[in-house]
């Protein structure tokens, strides 16, 4: 419940504070922060190496395991900073922008302040801490968007989107250290070292694949179609992401440590993820068929008429978004039974074809690279699933069959909301609300009337009912 106020009320806000920067910045001030991306999106893993998941996925952990972690995101996260500052020059003649030059830096400096958190941050979701998460990602939400809306008003363009990162990431870390009790020893332990790494090991080394894979884009679009295509694309994988970020947000953070803690026990972890499959899906299907049936009149009514370019972007990237919970959970329950090793081929294999599929697609201007990454996702949702069933004997078919219904409805109330949306003739945003309220309507009335068994099994687990007792 706690992790899900964090991330609703995260990401509410950080819609409404991002919708204030659209209109007030223009698409190339976010094409250029964007072109940062791919580079501190591996400087970020080089710190981690994928320790934050070895800390919440390993049973038995000493202070030193915790104290070694820490003290190796830190040497990491000097190193990379410093080597960030050597290669700006490069950056910023690479995509010949020499304001990349500052920039470059001061993004730099975020990753050594996110370090100083990242063990706190991982102890604190290991121990299901999620309403000090809460308070730390709300606050740290709030005063950075605030500062980076007062700068944009101010016209510093893409300083504002800089700062507002770096006050968030400052913020975060303060109030990690002030609401977790633990704190570092003077100890760097090899032995926990190798121990960690055992597992970490191989998911920094998927975690590489992922980031050039995920954030690659960034840098074909951005070299070869320009920051104004930048700025457009990202807004259309922002906005796609924002519903399925908040679900599988709360789904990741709580998932893998409950997972992880019932991970000897097949028949219980096998059950949760089915749980999780079927409760996900019936709020990410409606919501992801909805966006993409009025993201022209969404992105009008709510960015402005600037951003109407990134609109056919998002219909396709929402089908990325309707299959993306399922990659998490699959996921989810192979690094929780510690299969790093083949965690890591697996990785090898998807980002293999999905680096090759973006490839091609960037001749196909950036529709091209949107489309490359739906092919992927499907690829990686087979080979995921595949190993699902292997190792839990809950196969792609079966997801399929425990979401089928939540999809159905979902592609019927967008017929319903398209219908209407022909039909009536009203103002924008009134048009807009009512559109989305009757999907809603729609999509509720008929969960309830035609007795949808994953429906019912939600309001139970809200209620906090037991579904089998109260059929009996």
């Amino acid at each position: 419940m706690w992790s899900g106020f964090d991330a609703l009320i995260r990401q509410g806000v950080g819609f409404i504070i991002s919708i204030l920067l659209a209109r007030l910045l223009v698409p190339e001030d976010f094409g250029v922060i964007a072109l940062l991306a791919l580079f501190l999106g591996l400087a970020n893993v080089f710190v981690s190496a994928g320790f934050s998941l070895a800390l919440i996925q390993r049973k038995d952990l000493t202070h030193s395991d915790e104290s070694t972690v820490f003290w190796f995101n830190i040497a990491a996260a000097l190193v990379v900073t410093l080597l960030l500052f050597a290669i700006s020059p490069w950056i910023a003649d690479f995509f010949v922008l020499p304001i990349l030059i500052p920039l470059t830096m001061l993004m730099a400096c975020n990753i050594l302040i996110n370090a100083m958190g990242s063990v706190h941050g991982a102890l604190l979701t290991k121990n299901l801490k999620f309403k000090k998460l809460m308070k730390i990602g709300v606050a740290s939400t709030l005063i950075s968007g605030s500062v980076g809306v007062y700068m944009a008003w101010a016209d510093y363009g893409v300083w504002a989107l800089a700062v507002q990162s770096m006050t968030g990431t400052v913020i975060s870390t303060a109030l990690l250290w002030f609401f977790s009790p633990w704190r570092p020893l003077p100890i760097f332990s090899r032995n926990s070292f190798m121990k960690l790494f055992s597992f970490s090991g191989w998911i920094f080394a998927s975690m590489i694949l992922d980031t050039i894979y995920q954030r690659g884009y960034n840098l074909l679009i951005g070299k070869y179609y320009g920051v104004y295509d930048l700025g457009i694309y990202n807004r259309a994988d922002n906005i796609q992401q924002l519903p399925s970020g908040v679900m599988t947000t709360v789904l990741s953070r709580v998932a893998f440590p409950l997972f992880s803690q019932v991970n000897d026990d097949k028949e219980r972890l096998c059950r949760g993820a089915r749980m999780s499959v079927r409760s996900i899906m019936l709020i990410t299907s409606p919501i992801m068929f909805g966006l993409a049936v009025l993201s022209e009149p969404f992105i009008r009514e709510v960015f402005g008429e600037q951003w109407l370019p990134a609109v056919p972007i998002l219909q396709v990237l929402c089908v990325s978004g309707l299959l993306f919970p399922l990659h998490v959970i699959n996921l989810n329950v192979l690094q929780a039974q510690g299969h790093g090793r083949l965690f890591f081929r697996l990785e090898i294999i998807k980002k293999s074809f999905g680096i090759t599929l973006l490839v091609i697609g960037s001749f196909f201007g950036v529709m091209g690279i949107a489309w490359s990454r739906i092919i992927q996702s499907a690829i990686g949702l087979i080979i995921n699933s595949h190993y699902t069933r292997k190792h839990l004997g809950y196969g792609l078919l079966i997801q399929i069959r425990d979401c089928m219904s939540s999809i159905i409805l979902s592609a019927v109330m967008a017929t319903v909301v398209i219908f209407f949306d022909n039909a009536i003739e009203m103002d924008g945003v009134v048009e807009l609300l009512m559109l989305i309220a009757i999907g809603a309507s729609f999509y509720l009335a008929s969960n309830i009337l035609l007795g949808i068994e994953t429906f019912k099994e939600a309001i139970y687990f809200i209620k906090g009912e037991n579904q089998d007792e109260k059929s009996n």
